[in-house]
């Protein structure tokens, strides 16, 4: 791979809190989750990218292939193209660039196509999937939060609000197929088996 100044750089930073070392606390000023965590940084040291699902190197490679169609959606936004800035804001939200309610207030105004209000839809999918991961943790694994979660998920589901990133779909499918097989519902449970 050929890396120019202009294209962002990879890190993988275990911390090891050494006193004399400059760059001890990266990983906590990235927002690092655990190590190794993988993300691209700019030149300035700004978090461009979160490789959060797959530390491969296919991730890395898809990784700077989505930086890359980032930087030419913002060009043609800054071009005028609105379509274009609707999908840079999507896609840097995807990067984990920013989160739902900031993409959600810079797209105020805007009126997206219907291939990008799926996106969003997906978007909003994936922040009730991470309160949800969260919620179960904390209630370790109670019968009436997993439920509750389920039914969270199957009204997602009537929605039209399916997670876009590949964890949380199959946390989200699995969730629900679970649910479908103790509640009796066949074609939730068909549903999810297939998708």
């Amino acid at each position: 791979m050929d890396w120019s100044k202009q294209d962002v750089i990879a890190f993988v930073h275990i911390t090891s809190r050494i006193a004399e070392r400059p760059h001890d606390e990266l990983l906590f000023d990235v927002e690092g989750t655990g190590t190794p965590y993988f993300c691209f940084l700019d030149a300035d040291g700004k978090v461009v990218a979160r490789l959060d699902e797959n530390d491969d190197l296919a991730a890395f490679e898809t990784g700077r292939k989505d930086i890359l169609r980032w930087r030419a959606l913002l060009a043609k936004a800054k071009a005028g193209d609105k379509s274009a800035a609707i999908d840079a804001e999507i896609l840097a939200c995807l990067l984990g660039q920013q989160d739902y309610d900031d993409l959600e207030e810079k797209l105020e105004g805007f009126e997206p196509s219907e291939a990008q209000a799926e996106q969003l839809r997906g978007l909003e999918a994936e922040v009730t999937i991470a309160e949800s991961q969260q919620m179960l943790r904390q209630a370790r694994g109670d019968q009436e939060t997993r439920e509750g979660v389920a039914e969270d998920f199957e009204a997602l589901l009537s929605e039209d609000k399916v997670p876009l990133r590949e964890a949380s779909r199959m946390f989200f499918w699995a969730t629900l197929g679970r649910y479908a097989a103790d509640k009796g519902k066949t074609e939730l449970l068909m549903r999810s088996v297939t998708e």
